[in-house]
This record gives C-alpha cells, sequence and structure tokens, in this order.
C-alpha cells in the first residue's frame, strides 16, 4: 500500500511484485477518495485480501504484537487457535514511555524501551482487534482500533470476554497471555510531538512519561531469543 509516499516504495518491491509473491496497491491522493485514508486502506486489506489468510492485526509502526508468558504457546498461529471460533481477539495496549531516553538507542526498540504506563491505566485499555478472516465475520473497519461486524459475530479479549460492535476499549486491561507494545516516545517526548499527527501534545507526551513508571520486560524478552537485528526497527 502506498499513497504516494515520498519514496515509492514500488521500486524496492518491484521484483516481488512482478513474481506474484507482492500485491501492490498505489494512490496518487487517498484524500480525494476518502477523509480517513487509513481505515480507507484498511478495509482495502480486509476485503480485498481477507481470504488469503486466516488472521489479519491491524497495527500502527510504533506497535508489536507480544506473547506474554503466560500465553502457553509456541508463537502467534498457536496462541490464536484458542480464539478460532470467535470474529476476532481484541488485545489491549500496552504504552511504553522514553525509559529516559534522548534519542533513540542501538540495539532496537525491544530491547531498550522497558519503562511502561501500569497494567490498569486508562490508556491501556485501548485495543487493537486481530480479525478472523477465515469466517469472513467483519464488514468494514470501524475505526483503526477495531471493526463492525456482521450479525453474530463478535470479538473477545483474551479472558474470552465479549466486546460489543463499536467498543475501542475493553473495561478491564487484561495483558497476561497477549499485548500489543507501543512505543510513541521512541525519541524524547518534545521531538515526539513534533512529529504526532493529531492532537497529541508535548505536554500529553511528558505525562505519559511520567506516569511510565513499570517495567514492561516482556518484549525484551522476545528480542534476546532472536539473535537477528529484525527488531532493531
Amino acid at each position: 500500500m502506498d499513497s504516494n509516499s515520498s519514496r515509492p516504495s514500488g521500486r524496492e518491491v518491484a521484483d516481488y511484485i512482478s513474481s506474484g509473491l507482492v500485491d501492490f496497491f498505489y494512490s496518487s491522493d487517498l484524500t480525494l477518495k476518502t477523509r480517513f485514508p487509513q481505515l480507507y486502506v484498511y478495509d482495502i486489506c480486509l476485503t480485498r485480501f481477507g481470504d488469503y489468510h486466516q488472521w489479519m492485526a491491524f497495527l500502527d509502526p510504533d506497535e508489536y504484537l507480544v506473547l506474554q508468558p503466560r500465553a502457553a504457546a509456541e508463537g502467534l498461529p498457536e496462541f490464536l487457535q484458542a480464539y478460532d471460533q470467535h470474529g476476532g481477539l481484541a488485545v489491549n495496549l500496552r504504552i511504553f514511555g522514553s525509559s529516559g531516553y534522548q534519542t533513540r538507542p542501538k540495539g532496537g526498540i525491544l530491547r531498550n524501551y522497558i519503562k511502561c504506563l501500569p497494567e490498569q491505566h486508562e490508556e491501556n485499555r485501548r485495543i487493537k482487534t486481530i480479525v478472523n478472516t477465515a469466517l469472513s465475520p467483519a464488514l468494514h473497519m470501524h475505526s483503526v482500533n477495531h471493526v463492525k461486524f456482521k450479525d453474530g459475530f463478535f470479538a473477545v479479549d483474551e479472558a474470552q470476554r465479549h466486546l460489543k460492535t463499536g467498543e475501542s476499549a475493553t473495561a478491564r486491561v487484561s495483558t497476561e497471555k497477549v499485548a500489543v507494545h507501543k512505543y510513541p516516545l521512541r525519541v524524547a517526548p518534545a521531538r515526539a510531538a513534533s512529529k504526532a499527527k493529531g492532537g497529541d501534545s508535548k505536554a500529553r507526551f511528558e505525562a505519559l512519561d511520567r506516569e511510565a513508571t513499570e517495567e514492561c520486560l516482556g518484549g525484551k524478552r522476545v528480542a534476546q531469543q532472536d539473535s537477528s537485528d529484525k527488531y532493531g526497527m
């Protein structure tokens, strides 16, 4: 998906496109088609390519889906088997602060950023949905957090609690088995605010950073189990 980026990604994956391995979608100006370009692209993924997969997650570049120690699974495919009768799995966020870094350190995000908000913090109630596309349960993306399901389908959290269609947050945070680790402060709060879209401000980022007092080591454990640098984004 390339919405007129300054460095067209099609050139980077041209060989994969010609081989048929990659499907490439380009739009010169998504704002002509919709007020919400991100949701428009998500809908394309869901409706055109959902049948290619059993599950489809919708994550931002600063988000990582991390299995926690209590997941009791070797990997995500095995973990998701426990939820394959539902329309989707709603995964709570676990938001991280800057961990004291003014600039991004070497060694990767997951290895270095460990200071996070307390589990039941209001910000962590938000969810990201992994859609069970094998059941074709979704009508369209309702927001970047959740989907609008067909009648009879719904998402559940990791504890199998039902979420109503339209809910983008859970009443209680549950991240014992899986969480979406979100790193909005990969740089100092002032710099993060200058790069942020929407209404995110320096004051909000500074407040998040102050409140990120707990240590979350799940991401670090995942990174240390892998000898490559694929987590060093």
